[in-house]
């Protein structure tokens, strides 16, 4: 997963079900999340793996950005503690 960015599930939790995900990193590049999708082993095969993965490895990315102070590009308003 290093070196690429995201990982990605091939049956190991389900039988024909495989899944993309990606760390979302937040203050002091401390995981704090992912992002991820899942599908069919059919629909989410190597080529489609291929080309999500990197989309999945950047939506996460967006998502660690907000978390290290640059939320306002995503609109997330901050709940009250």
């Amino acid at each position: 997963m290093r070196g690429r960015g995201y990982a990605v599930d091939d049956e190991y939790a389900e039988q024909d079900v495989r899944a993309i995900a990606a760390p979302v990193l937040g203050p002091g590049d401390r995981v704090a999340g992912a992002v991820g999708i899942l599908g069919l082993t059919f629909t989410l095969d190597e080529e489609s793996v291929a080309v999500l993965g990197p989309m999945v490895r950047a939506a996460a990315s967006t998502v660690s950005a907000a978390l290290r102070g640059g939320a306002g590009a995503l609109g997330i308003v901050r709940g009250q503690e």
